[in-house]
């Protein structure tokens, strides 16, 4: 099996240095079935490109602890030397080949949208040294949990088909992370981790209800969050917010901090 060499930053996911990009697959590197779920470990996100290639032009970026669905994954390997914080070490990969379809988002912000017609499902390529398995990527989390004063009976609700992004929550230019956890007599809640200050987490104080709704997402700063149930003004912030909602139930909304609390704008 043929190694190359290239070399990288893991936090930004990008080519530093690459001779005659050698992160090419060669012609006898094949895709082989490999349908896994995958989270992303690159700080600050990971590039998805349009071909298994260094070369190759970014359709988008997949954040830190963002879900990934691979279809493939290539037989050639790659070393690529990390240097983030200044300190090399060799990572050996593999491209893998994802699936890229409409975040559920598009919709809400889209009604008019037909999902039938809309959901376009597209290819594109990542390398697997930035991704890590369900498992590993919970256990991460809940050290990260752990070092919280208060917050030691609780773990990650990893059962649940979502339960983690980060986000800005407090406006302060700091991404939080915002994680669905459940104390050992399996409550589930939703906690923000301030990661501008030092210790300081906040529950969120909703009904315990929607901290187990199927649909929790992050909002993205600049996004006009609106209730199509009550006649009240659209909210735009230059931080981030969430949304939370059942499908079955048909009932959710967007969740914002301002005021010093968490506000509520209801969805159907």
């Amino acid at each position: 099996m043929k190694i190359t060499h290239v070399l990288i930053t893991m936090m930004l996911g990008t080519l530093l240095v690459a001779c005659d990009d050698s992160s090419n697959l060669t012609a006898q590197s094949k895709p082989i079935a490999h349908e896994h779920t995958y989270y992303v470990i690159a700080k600050n996100g990971l590039n998805i490109r349009d071909r298994p290639s260094l070369a190759s032009n970014v359709l988008q970026k997949a954040s830190y602890g963002e879900k990934i669905y691979t279809t493939h994954r290539y037989t050639d390997k790659h070393i690529l030397t990390d240097n983030t914080d200044g300190k090399e070490q060799d990572l050996v990969g593999k491209w893998l080949k994802i699936k890229i379809e409409k975040p559920f988002l598009y919709y809400v912000f889209n009604p008019e949208a037909d999902v039938g017609i809309e959901e376009k499902k597209e290819e594109g390529y990542i390398f697997d040294s930035f991704v890590v398995s369900h498992d590993e990527f919970v256990k991460d989390i809940n050290k990260k949990i752990r070092k919280f004063k208060g917050l030691e009976d609780y773990q990650v609700a990893g059962k649940y088909e979502n339960f983690y992004f980060q986000a800005d929550i407090f406006g302060d230019g700091v991404s939080d992370d915002v994680i669905r956890v459940e104390d050992k007599a399996n409550k589930v809640k939703i906690v923000i981790l301030n990661n501008g200050q030092s210790n300081y987490y906040k529950f969120l104080d909703i009904s315990d209800d929607f901290s187990r709704a199927e649909h929790f997402y992050k909002v993205n700063r600049g996004s006009q969050m609106f209730s199509n149930m009550e006649p009240v003004p659209e909210v735009t912030l230059d931080y981030d917010a969430m949304y939370l909602a059942f499908s079955e139930q048909c009932g959710g909304g967007f969740v914002y901090w301002k005021n010093n609390r968490f506000n509520w704008l209801d969805q159907e």
